[in-house]
């Protein structure tokens, strides 16, 4: 009686800590579906990223076009070039601005890939936790059935016993 006692005790404990790792998986699935949120995001960043690099090239090829012009028409008005040349700055700066983004955008990616394969590690670990618990339960519900036959067998043959005895008695 005592053993179905404990049986039943570690059911509700194990019911108890399959309730607490079903909220953990929710919890992971919510960080799982943050981290696809986060991936899809990353590859619009991605894009992004391909777009700034055409728009580098692009000014890096306008940049060299410009300073062929540049050596080529030396001789022509300074203003001109002068003008030429803050363009060429600006472009510069642009592209420097363009590849310190892409910089921190790559370094953001990596932490964000590093934080997505973390949380699908824990939604693994959660979920095999899970799985155990559950064999454990079925385990535990065997056994439990087991006893409770056992218990209403001893009943039955206590109960013969005592008519057999009562029998012996009145004899």
């Amino acid at each position: 009686m005592v053993r179905l006692f404990q049986l039943s005790n570690e059911l509700k404990l194990n019911v108890e800590e399959l309730a607490r790792l079903s909220e953990q998986l929710q919890e992971a699935k919510s960080r799982a579906d943050e981290g696809d949120r986060i991936k899809s995001e990353l590859e619009q960043l991605r894009k992004e990223d391909m777009e700034l690099k055409e728009k580098f090239d692009s000014v890096v090829t306008e940049k060299e076009n410009l300073l062929q012009v540049l050596n080529s028409n030396q001789d022509k008005d300074k203003e001109a070039v002068q003008l030429l040349q803050k363009e060429l700055s600006a472009a510069n700066n642009l592209v420097m601005e363009h590849a310190k983004e892409k910089e921190g955008l790559l370094a953001e990616l990596e932490s964000l890939k590093k934080t997505v394969a973390a949380e699908v590690e824990s939604k693994n670990a959660v979920t095999e936790e899970i799985s155990l618990a559950k064999q454990q339960i079925q385990q535990l519900s065997e056994d439990k059935k087991a006893l409770e036959d056992q218990l209403q067998k001893s009943s039955r043959d206590e109960a013969e016993m005592k008519e057999r005895v009562s029998n012996l008695e009145r004899d």
